[in-house]
């Protein structure tokens, strides 16, 4: 009978080190996967940095020759 208890206690340390071992392994991927939304956020926002700097260049000349048309008057 002791033997049963000593092999069923061994396969449940086993079985308690394989959990604790699948838990690192998912907080890992847990930070992992927080770092790449971080990481996707960031270059959304880069992204979104660029568009307006290109809408802005695109209606520059536009904003420039209605400022000179108001200067002399041709509104």
């Amino acid at each position: 009978m002791s033997l049963k208890l000593s092999i069923v206690d061994r396969e449940l340390e086993a079985k308690a080190k394989e959990v604790a071992k699948l838990q690192a392994e998912r907080q890992k991927k847990k930070l992992q996967r927080d770092e790449l939304e971080r990481i996707v956020r960031l270059k959304q926002a880069e992204a979104d940095m660029l568009q307006l700097k290109v809408s802005e260049t695109k209606w520059r000349p536009r904003v420039r020759e209605v400022a000179k048309d108001g200067e002399n008057g041709q509104l």
